[in-house]
């Protein structure tokens, strides 16, 4: 019997970017909220909590692909979340 893969936990971003040389471990994510000039800051808002959990998948990602690294290596990773936003 086959399963499906559990739709609720499917992570859907509008743009990662990967480097290839690390095994394709993804080091920044880019969540928009809709076309240029849209103000819906409703989607603002939600993407932004979307954006701190793909974070935090990310950081897990890469602790299970490096999970002898030494602590220290960990306080020296950089990943990012970008959110292009009308707001100043």
């Amino acid at each position: 019997m086959e399963s499906k893969p559990d739709k609720r936990k499917i992570y859907k971003a509008d743009g990662i970017i990967r480097l290839a040389e690390l095994g394709d471990l993804e080091v920044l994510v880019l969540e928009t909220a809709g076309a240029f000039g849209n103000d819906d800051h409703a989607k603002e808002s939600f993407d932004n909590s979307k954006g701190m959990f793909a974070l935090l998948a990310m950081l897990e990602t890469v602790a299970d692909h490096y999970k002898f690294a030494p602590i220290e290596e960990f306080r020296k990773l950089k990943l990012y979340f970008v959110q292009p936003s009308s707001r100043q």
